[in-house]
């Protein structure tokens, strides 16, 4: 679990929209929240090794659903936490994680899995087929990270005008 830990920080420190302080303090509650959902098989986690150390990893989280038409209820599985280290990298180790988790929701009886990209990981879930998706968001409290600058919005509302 030590390993899934400092991998999820990783992936968030990677992925860089939050602050140092930000990512490091999600540890603690992560591993809190991670801990009895690996004990219960609501997350299945797959961890690459080289020799014997770690490099890459991976989890689905068989996330509870409403009922809705088609799904009466079923959990969904969602892909996350997926991490490499840079220097291992473009090795297929990522592809690998995913097509096992992808294996294991499929024996699960799941129609389908979702998972929200990174930028850095698009182009590994576009090659196994995972289709892009239409999310929605409202920022009830908009982080720092998501903030527009006043440039970004002044260069935005140009480009809208009719001038």
């Amino acid at each position: 679990m030590r390993d899934l830990i400092a991998h999820r920080v990783e992936m968030w420190r990677a992925i860089g929209h939050h602050t140092s302080r930000e990512v490091q303090t999600h540890a603690a509650p992560y591993r809190r929240w991670l801990r009895p959902r690996l004990r219960s098989g609501e997350v299945v986690a797959y961890l690459a090794l080289v020799g014997d150390e770690v490099v890459g990893s991976g989890s689905l989280w068989f996330m509870p659903q409403e009922p809705r038409p088609g799904a009466a209820g079923r959990e969904i599985p969602y892909l996350m936490s997926m991490y490499t280290r840079p220097e291992n990298q473009r090795q297929g180790i990522a592809s690998a994680i995913v097509l096992r988790l992808v294996t294991v929701a499929r024996r699960s009886g799941a129609a389908r899995v979702t998972l929200h990209a990174a930028d850095q990981g698009r182009p590994v879930y576009e090659r196994l087929g995972f289709e892009p998706t239409a999310e929605m968001r409202l920022w009830l409290r908009r982080p720092a990270w998501a903030r527009p600058n006043a440039r970004a919005v002044t260069t935005r509302a140009r480009a809208g005008s009719r001038r």
